[in-house]
């Protein structure tokens, strides 16, 4: 009995887990349309040097991040664990992390606008007439920091209930809303680069409203006031910290690498930049979505003490993921230098090889996902986020050597993160699996060797279809791409599934059928 009941919880955490990612892909696509769109006029309406004026400077605000982003990690695994017990107390969780973040909004503000205000104005290459639309991007982008910062507990909370729904939905308005702002961009009165910024502060602003307003009339936690519990506090500080070395990774290879490309090469590389970092931020928000719609599931396992569900869950999660990677990452690879030509017209020099050289990289950054979920499902992440960090720190330092004495190309800056990102997905496996009883060797036996199969067979695929088609035209580019991809999902399903999930695929698939055949 207690078997059976146990099966029908796993069917129905499936079930849900498929709801909650195709919200999560709605949402993706609108985002994705709206975002590859917008950076056509953008570049096309501010120009190469303002856009990436726009980029860089936005971003500078992300440097000091890496502390509230560990802290909103934090949140959202504590809120997920405390879900999972029998015995959890998610108000008084809710309360303290909000209390916490209006602190670090306070403190914050006042870093960004003393030692921040300093940086931009004295380090960075930016042209003497451009240094006050630069500054006023820059206030604008604290401004939406901070409204982000405040609402980390609220959509912290959301996942945790596993309501994506809501995701989906408010995308459908911010979608709409920065449609509206691009279509106005050539319209604009006075410096188009100031009153983008202005408007896009003002639409996140609106959407921390309608977050807030969604948590407090579903969420009765979100009804309480502010708490300052000092034992909660040191948990969330104490796990926090050691995802700070994480973070600090992360600002070294996206803001410490602009920075390096804006000082070496300007700003106009920095568009190139900029416009790579869009296409990558596609591709994991398509492999993304499936993983935040299974880590609460991970999460409340190992809370629930069903570790052994746990551990099928972290192994379906590297493998699908790679997978869905590839089946967008490979195509978009592929016909990379179609695809830019189609969609921006004319771009910036060094673009196509920066997109081409991090698609790969962000197929590679497919797998490393699942190791920090179930890394955080422990809460034991001292040691693997000074080992991890350490690797992805070195990325900034090492580029600056080479571009300091070898005189690299821009290139090479971003193949230096793709070798050190690769080897550092080695080395998470190497620390997480034998923390949650794993083998190593499930590793490769299990998810490795497979996903590579059908990387290759995917890739070649590709090839054939470039040898044999050259796109002319949009429609001939969108025919082309569809059908590839039907075809590296004819490969997913026969090489890259187990044998349950192929027989679940090809249920579904008969069910649809059977609809039509009806119909």
């Amino acid at each position: 009995m207690a078997t059976e009941n146990k099966q029908k919880d796993i069917a129905a955490n499936n079930k849900r887990i498929a709801k909650n990612t195709l919200m999560l892909y709605i949402r993706m696509i609108l985002i994705m349309a709206v975002s590859l769109y917008s950076s056509r006029v953008v570049l096309k309406y501010l120009g190469a040097s303002d856009f990436g004026i726009y980029n860089v400077v936005g971003g500078i605000i992300l440097m000091v991040s890496f502390i509230t982003n560990s802290m909103g990690g934090a949140v959202s695994r504590f809120i997920t664990f405390e879900l999972g017990k029998e015995d959890g107390d998610v108000e008084k969780l809710f309360r303290v992390s909000s209390t916490i973040f209006y602190i670090f909004s306070i403190i914050i503000f006042l870093l960004a606008e003393t030692i921040g205000l300093w940086f931009i104005q004295k380090q960075l290459n930016i042209p003497i007439s451009r240094m006050n639309a630069a500054l006023w991007v820059y206030h604008c982008s604290i401004v939406t920091f901070i409204i982000s910062l405040i609402s980390i507990p609220y959509n912290a909370l959301i996942i945790a209930y596993e309501k994506m729904n809501a995701f989906a939905y408010i995308s459908v308005y911010e979608a709409v809303v920065k449609l509206l702002i691009i279509f106005l961009l050539p319209f604009l009165p006075y410096d188009r680069l100031i009153v983008y910024a202005i408007l896009l502060m003002f639409v996140q602003l609106s959407i921390r409203v309608i977050y807030a307003t969604y948590s407090n009339k579903r969420f009765k936690e979100t009804n309480a006031k502010w708490l300052w519990d000092k034992k909660q506090s040191i948990e969330l500080f104490n796990f926090a910290s050691w995802q700070i070395t994480g973070y600090l990774a992360v600002v070294g290879y996206t803001q410490g690498i602009n920075i390096l490309l804006n000082i070496f090469f300007g700003s106009t590389v920095n568009a190139a930049r900029a416009i790579a970092t869009q296409v990558q931020t596609a591709l994991s928000h398509f492999f993304g979505n499936f993983q935040t719609a299974i880590r609460p599931q991970i999460i409340k396992s190992y809370a629930n003490n069903d570790i052994e569900n746990m551990r099928s869950l972290v192994l379906k999660t590297a493998r699908l993921s790679f997978m869905l990677a590839v089946i967008i990452g490979v195509p978009l690879l592929a016909y990379s230098e179609y695809i830019l030509s189609f969609w921006l017209g004319t771009y910036p020099e060094h673009t196509l090889s920066f997109v081409q050289i991090t698609l790969i990289a962000g197929i590679a950054n497919s797998l490393s996902q699942h190791t920090l979920m179930a890394i955080h499902a422990t809460g034991d992440i001292k040691k693997f986020q000074m080992i991890e960090g350490a690797f992805l720190l070195s990325i900034v330092p090492i580029a600056y050597f080479l571009l300091k004495f070898y005189s690299i190309s821009p290139e090479g800056i971003i193949c230096v993160y793709l070798i050190i990102e690769i080897v550092t997905q080695f080395v998470r496996v190497y620390l997480v699996y034998p923390k949650i009883g794993l083998k190593i060797k499930f590793f490769f036996t299990k998810v490795l060797i497979r996903s590579l199969f059908v990387l290759c067979l995917c890739f070649g695929a590709s090839q054939t279809f470039c040898y044999y088609v050259s796109p002319s035209n949009i429609i001939t580019m969108l025919i082309t791409g569809i059908c590839l991809i039907l075809v590296e999902c004819i490969v997913v399903v026969l090489f890259g599934l187990e044998k349950s999930e192929r027989t679940l695929v090809f249920s579904y698939i008969n069910r649809i059928k059977s609809n039509f055949h009806y119909l």
